[in-house]
């Protein structure tokens, strides 16, 4: 004859356990950014640390990006003969074509706004942006920054003998010496 008593206590032992360990999940609690190399085809780097410009830093160290690269504050992303694709937790994406260099200036998290500073060091890359209240989503490549504060899509190119921006969609600010010139395309 088997007792049911210690089958019943170990039941009622785990059901406490289950249900006073779990803590209630809050929305926007993390103050972690969720950012991740969503594809890589051919060549395609990253340095975690660089000092200046990445292109000059011969301290920098190279290492080859593997799909699904979680992507933190200070990385450079870099395509040679390669293209690769950056998710933002907020549904933004980043295209870099290939010779493409895009670093990681600012992504930080302050009572859940988030701000995205990205700088083009060069090549040509375009950008998916729908950001939240309170977001800040920046691309600065050559002398000029482009801010999008609201859902857009646009292209920044920059090279040693010019740089460009284009919308596709939305609205963007452009910040060149002190001045804001707008651009849309609805």
């Amino acid at each position: 004859m088997t007792s049911r008593k210690p089958v019943s206590f170990l039941f009622v032992v785990l059901l406490s356990l289950l249900s006073f360990g779990a803590h209630p999940a809050k929305a926007d609690s993390s103050h972690a950014r969720i950012i991740r190399l969503s594809l890589v085809q051919g060549d395609v780097r990253f340095a975690r640390e660089t000092h200046g410009d990445p292109l000059a830093d011969s301290k920098a160290t190279w290492e080859t990006a593997g799909l699904n690269l979680p992507i933190r504050q200070g990385y450079v992303l870099a395509t040679d003969n390669g293209r690769a694709e950056v998710e933002f937790e907020n549904g933004a994406l980043a295209f870099l074509k290939e010779n493409t260099v895009l670093e990681f200036y600012d992504l930080s998290l302050n009572d859940s706004a988030r701000t995205t500073r990205l700088v083009l060091r060069q090549g040509s890359a375009s950008f998916y942006v729908n950001p939240a209240s309170g977001d800040y989503f920046s691309v600065t490549g050559g002398d000029f920054t482009v801010e999008a504060d609201h859902r857009s899509t646009f292209r920044l190119d920059n090279y040693d003998d010019g740089s460009t921006v284009e919308t596709y969609q939305g609205r963007v600010s452009v910040l060149h010496n002190k001045n804001a010139t707008r651009l849309e395309k609805f």
